[in-house]
């Protein structure tokens, strides 16, 4: 009995860690950096506190036999982030990243210990996953409707999107920056698309997909539309049943795949017909001038990135420094005024250096070795497969990697949901 309390506490945590990462930007008006009152911060400091000082341990055999290792990766970085800040010229940046860091590390941590705490725990994952994309897509489609958006940093630029993507669109956001919106709509895709495959919620799971891929097209992310596209011929090719299934006929799901579909016709129509019109009486105050291709601009940074870790010998120029450098260097004249990564190999290895890129890389083969041999006998790794090899793709989409929430929440599932498949676990099917 003693320990149903302490279970309800496990699931509690498990559930409202998903449900914050979809919420969070929606309920926090003011970004006021990595010690916010963002929802997800708050829950995961709370979190961390209970598990050091109010839990037992228990020993618990990890899923893939990596966790150790997965784990001791940002541990790392904080080492050596904790040593070079008696180095770098911008000791303050360094301690707003290691702050994200660490959190980002509480989240692999909560997650993991929660999941193993916790009576079926991709049950409460799903259903914290579920209820706050069903809450941010209405936001959403809100936000496209009404042309207006929720008061961010970025919320001004979002006015001004036809200089950054050449339509005549008012994107859908609700974390800011439509790309970092595209990331989590990714990283729920995934989800979804393996709970229709083991027959859990596969209805429910089948029409937040369709949803979300609308409401990525809204968003215009491309590289995120890349990912939706390739889960969409994974089950087009190696699920055909799933897919048959899925789309037997039923009132509930035949009207979300009409609606989808018309949704994506009006997106289509509305480019082409400048429907959707955006106030453009500032475009002269937007730092991006059309004629920038966000590609060529992220090769730059890349090419610079390079450059600052050469300089350091490949030992890193310290956390939150790479934004410094490119200020201090003036090359910021090259990528019209844009000073972050934007790219999440490039922003480890031009800060930690050569040693810590190397252990995500080694963390990230071994993960593909288990999931190779195993992937005839459990055919749902191919979703994990996919969302390994999506993760280069998800390193560019954001400006920082290290400093967003959901970057973390993707590396914690893409963890814990490959062990959970290799050590045999499955959901059980629900029909709704």
């Amino acid at each position: 009995m003693k320990n149903i309390p302490r279970q309800k506490i496990h699931a509690g945590i498990l559930y409202l860690l998903l449900f914050t990462l979809s919420t969070g930007s929606d309920i926090l008006a003011v970004d006021l950096g990595p010690f916010s009152l963002y929802p997800l911060r708050l829950l995961l400091i709370t979190a961390s506190l209970w598990y050091v000082f109010l839990n037992v341990r228990e020993k618990k055999v990890p899923f893939t036999g990596t966790d150790t290792w997965f784990l001791a990766v940002p541990l790392l970085m904080l080492l050596y982030g904790g040593v070079s800040l008696f180095l770098v010229s911008k000791p303050f940046e360094a301690v707003k990243e290691l702050s994200n860091v660490a959190l980002g590390a509480s989240f692999l941590w909560v997650l993991k210990e929660a999941a193993i705490r916790s009576e079926k725990p991709f049950e409460k994952i799903w259903t914290g996953l579920a209820w706050g994309t069903a809450f941010t897509l209405i936001i959403a489609f809100l936000e496209v409707i009404t042309r207006t958006h929720l008061p961010s940093p970025y919320s001004q630029k979002l006015q001004l999107y036809y200089d950054i993507h050449f339509v005549q669109l008012s994107p859908a956001s609700t974390f800011g920056n439509p790309n970092h919106f595209g990331m989590f709509l990714s990283l729920g895709a995934f989800v979804w698309v393996y709970s229709m495959l083991k027959g859990y919620r596969r209805n429910v799971s089948g029409i937040l997909f369709l949803l979300s891929f609308l409401a990525l097209w809204l968003t215009l992310s491309k590289f995120n539309i890349l990912i939706f596209i390739a889960l969409q011929l994974l089950l087009l090719f190696f699920f055909r049943e799933t897919i048959y299934q899925f789309f037997r006929p039923n009132k509930l799901k035949l009207a979300a795949v009409l609606i989808s579909t018309l949704g994506m016709a009006f997106v289509y129509y509305s480019k082409k017909n400048q429907v959707l019109q955006v106030r453009m009486e500032n475009v002269e105050n937007l730092e991006l001038k059309a004629g920038t291709g966000s590609g060529s601009v992220r090769y730059t940074l890349m090419i610079e990135g390079l450059e600052f870790a050469r300089k350091s010998n490949y030992l890193g120029i310290g956390p939150g420094q790479f934004v410094h450098y490119m200020k201090k260097y003036r090359k910021a004249k090259y990528t019209n005024g844009i000073v972050s990564p934007h790219f999440g190999a490039i922003e480890i290895f031009t800060q930690y250096g050569i040693g810590i890129l190397l252990a995500w890389i080694a963390w990230g083969v071994w993960l593909l070795v288990r999931i190779l041999k195993n992937i005839r006998r459990k055919p749902s790794l191919w979703v994990m497969l996919l969302m390994l090899g999506s993760l280069p793709i998800i390193m560019m989409v954001n400006s920082s990697f290290l400093n967003s929430p959901v970057a973390w929440a993707y590396l914690a599932i893409l963890n814990w949901l490959s062990g959970f498949i290799l050590n045999g676990h499955e959901p059980e099917t629900q029909n709704i």
